[in-house]
Formats: C-alpha cells, sequence, structure tokens
C-alpha cells in the first residue's frame, strides 16, 4: 500500500495543480543541464551531431579495413571518415600506412614520381614519421631533385639521429 500523499491520488493532484510530471525531478534537472550547457557554448544538438558525425567515420574507418589493401578504395574511405571527423588519429595514421604502402609498391615498379606522390602525401598526414622522409628522399633522389632528397634526408636525420639516412648493402 501507498504511503499518504504519494499514492495515484497525489498523481492527480500534481496534473490538475499544473505541475510537471517528472521522475525526481528529472524534466527540470535536464533543462537545468541544458542551460548550461548552452551557456558554456555545447548544446546537446551539438554534441548529438558530433556523435553521428563520429559513428559516420567509424563506419567508413570499417568499410576502409573491408577494402583491399593499398588501392584507392581503401583512401577514399579513409578520407571519407576524416571529412566527418577530422580528429580520428586511428584513419589518420591508416590512411598514412596505406599511402607509405601504395609509395613502396610505385617505386618498385619505377613509377618514381606517382611514388613521391603517395609518399608526400603519407608525410603530411604523418609528419614526424623518419622511415616516410627516408623513402621520400631516396625517391627524390631517384627523380634527381636533389634539393629535395637532402631536405628529406635531413629531416631523416633531424626526427631520428641514430638512424641511418642511407642504408648500405
Amino acid at each position: 500500500m501507498a504511503a499518504a500523499g504519494w499514492g495515484p491520488e497525489r498523481r492527480v493532484r500534481r496534473k490538475r495543480e499544473g505541475r510537471r510530471t517528472g521522475v525526481n525531478g528529472f524534466t527540470s534537472s535536464f533543462f537545468l543541464v541544458n542551460f548550461l550547457l548552452q551557456l558554456l557554448g555545447f548544446s546537446s544538438g551539438q554534441y548529438l551531431e558530433r556523435r553521428v558525425d563520429m559513428d559516420v567515420a567509424v563506419f567508413w574507418r570499417n568499410q576502409a579495413l573491408a577494402a583491399p589493401r593499398c588501392s584507392y578504395t581503401r583512401i577514399d574511405c579513409y578520407n571519407k571518415a576524416l571529412a566527418r571527423d577530422s580528429g580520428y588519429l586511428a584513419a589518420r595514421c591508416e590512411l598514412a600506412d596505406v599511402y607509405y604502402e601504395l609509395g613502396i609498391t610505385y617505386g618498385h615498379r619505377d613509377l618514381f614520381r606517382a611514388a613521391a606522390d603517395c609518399l608526400e602525401a603519407a608525410a603530411a598526414l604523418e609528419p614526424d614519421d623518419p622511415e616516410i622522409h627516408r623513402r621520400l628522399g631516396r625517391v627524390y633522389f631517384l627523380l634527381r631533385d636533389f634539393d629535395g632528397s637532402r631536405r628529406e634526408l635531413e629531416r631523416t636525420r633531424a626526427l631520428s639521429p641514430q638512424a641511418n639516412p642511407v642504408p648500405g648493402p
């Protein structure tokens, strides 16, 4: 049995008086939190929009992982993921790896200009990776761009002093 004043007659009385019915003040708390978030510059709508963007980015990353390795389909999916959420670190790193592997593949096929383009894209995504700069320096050397080669090999040395930028045979 309900305690006095807490049964169904209380709910009816609250409705008649025009009060909002909420569970433990949930309704008023929600409005207060929403108001405070808006004061801070974050509305609940912005949060939901950000959440949707993150979910779409995860979808495109999963599509990229299902695509063939070193393919432009994979690159396109990663770019769509990063267009939705530019701070998605996993997609950014994986896209840099795809560009790096594609650059190496082009280099093995003596397509040095395409290799340089892919390695430049990888370097733009991962500017602190000395291996990308070392490979890019070697490709520039093969393209007879000696200034670019020197710049990239010096960058390799600056990023990793113990690394040998031009490994011997």
